[in-house]
């Protein structure tokens, strides 16, 4: 129902930049050699972006077709969301897992904004639901799509690899069987991965960061002391924002109330918050060691996740029935609420991992429709990320109509007209103030929350 609702919903954020324009390329261009002109080229392996270019060349280049080629992505995680309530002995609650699911705010927004996102979601999910299971042989055959799919996949492997060493400590093999296991286990994915980035190496010149590209150069330097002490207050804040705060500190409670009770969890249940720790703690280096921005999608799997924490320490403390329900509701409508968490300016907001964008899609085209009709040319329009994608890449016409021109290429100092937004993050409070003081408003295009407006310079 989701899909079917959202089918025509564009392509937006980093969506446009690591799926639709690249999926063109492959589309237009073919699918071999697998690799994108430098402009594109994030670093990232290209197998989701081949997947739905393959998808337009069978069924045609739409956003539905784009929407419906994710679903099965998202259907997996529903199902790898119930296999993992199973696993964890928390058969009655799983209907409240999906409720969590689906309301949490980041993922609800990255299922129906078609950025890639799902697929890695999806296979994150079953290679931890499989380690749990210790079904490691299906293990060695999701890895290497995990690490395919994404950067972040390939991220992910030393902390599978971490958590699959402990858990085989913790079963007793040891020596020689356990590195056995281990070999059987990562080879493939270490094969495909380090074969991928020789290949990428030798056609294009870098590994993964793309330093020629000065638009994807400036993601890549080391963050510095200062930098990585603010990278971790981030990430702190992107798992508390969006209602999360209420979870987390549900979490809190509940486990206090366990130890007072001393109660003793499951083994099955510390494997699972041993494994989500070793993860999160594995991935954290190359979120807050490197200037690229700390979204909050990168860590949409521990969000859901967070939520089967919680449902794992309420049902063990054994709290009443009334209880209860009032616990969930109030994390349900706290989640809920985390749509509605948009901060003022010049405060950046991930407006990627919050349903608060929709409104700006109605408001973008009233925008064109008003460029069209006084004959504003779209080129002469400054503007930012992401406002400037033009629609080959958004709407996935045949024409690549009303692309704006960046302020990197037109500066807002020098440009007659700006499209300016606060669903932007990438104005300065300096530009903001010249947009006050050296330009009248021509028209203000507000939906919801979201609004945009259009300036020209004054005579």
């Amino acid at each position: 129902m989701l899909t079917w609702w959202a089918c025509n919903v564009p392509f937006f954020w980093d969506g446009v930049a690591l799926v639709s324009k690249p999926a063109w390329h492959f589309y237009q261009n073919g699918f071999f050699p697998p690799l994108l002109p430098v402009e594109l080229d994030a670093g990232h392996p290209p197998l989701f972006s081949l997947y739905i270019a393959l998808c337009w060349k069978l069924f045609g280049a739409t956003l539905p077709v784009s929407h419906w080629a994710a679903f099965p992505f998202l259907a997996g995680i529903a199902l790898a969301f119930v296999k993992l309530t199973k696993h964890l002995a928390l058969n009655r609650m799983w209907g409240m897992a999906m409720v969590f699911l689906v309301v949490e705010p980041c993922f609800a927004s990255q299922s129906i904004l078609n950025a890639g996102e799902a697929g890695l979601i999806c296979l994150h999910l079953w290679c931890m639901e499989r380690l749990l299971s210790g079904k490691y042989g299906q293990l060695s055959l999701l890895l290497p799509f995990l690490a395919m799919v994404s950067l972040r996949g390939m991220l992910l492997l030393p902390g599978f690899a971490v958590c699959q060493y402990l858990l085989l400590i913790q079963a007793g093999k040891h020596g020689r069987e356990g590195l056995k296991t281990m070999m059987t286990t990562f080879i493939p994915a270490f094969l495909v991965t380090a074969g991928w980035l020789v290949y990428h190496y030798v056609h294009t010149g870098f590994f993964t960061d793309n330093t020629v590209a000065a638009h994807w150069s400036g993601n890549y330097g080391y963050a510095g002391l200062g930098g990585i002490l603010r990278n971790i207050a981030v990430v702190a804040w992107r798992m508390a924002d969006q209602g999360r705060i209420v979870v987390l500190l549900a979490c809190l409670v509940m486990y206090k109330k366990l130890q007072n009770q001393h109660y003793i969890l499951p083994q099955t249940h510390k494997r699972f918050l041993l494994v989500l720790a070793i993860q999160f703690a594995a991935f954290l280096p190359f979120a807050v060691l490197r200037q690229t921005p700390v979204m909050h999608r990168y860590f949409t799997v521990y969000y859901l996740l967070l939520g089967l924490v919680l449902l794992l320490f309420t049902e063990a403390a054994g709290i009443g029935r009334v209880k209860k329900t009032w616990l969930m509701a109030i994390a349900t409508l706290a989640l809920i609420s985390g749509h509605w968490w948009i901060y003022p300016f010049p405060v950046a907001n991930g407006w990627d991992a919050t349903l608060a964008c929709l409104p700006y899609f109605k408001a973008r085209q009233e925008v064109n429709n008003y460029l069209e009709k006084n004959h504003i040319l779209p080129d002469s329009v400054c503007s930012a990320f992401p406002m400037i994608a033009g629609s080959r890449y958004t709407h996935l016409t045949p024409d690549n109509r009303f692309q704006l021109t960046g302020k990197d290429k037109l500066p807002v100092s020098k440009a007659r007209y700006v499209l300016y937004s606060n669903l932007s993050n990438d104005f300065t409070p300096a530009e903001v103030a010249l947009l006050q003081q050296e330009f009248t408003l021509l028209q203000s295009f507000d939906r919801g929350i979201v609004y945009l407006r259009l300036y020209e310079r004054n005579p």
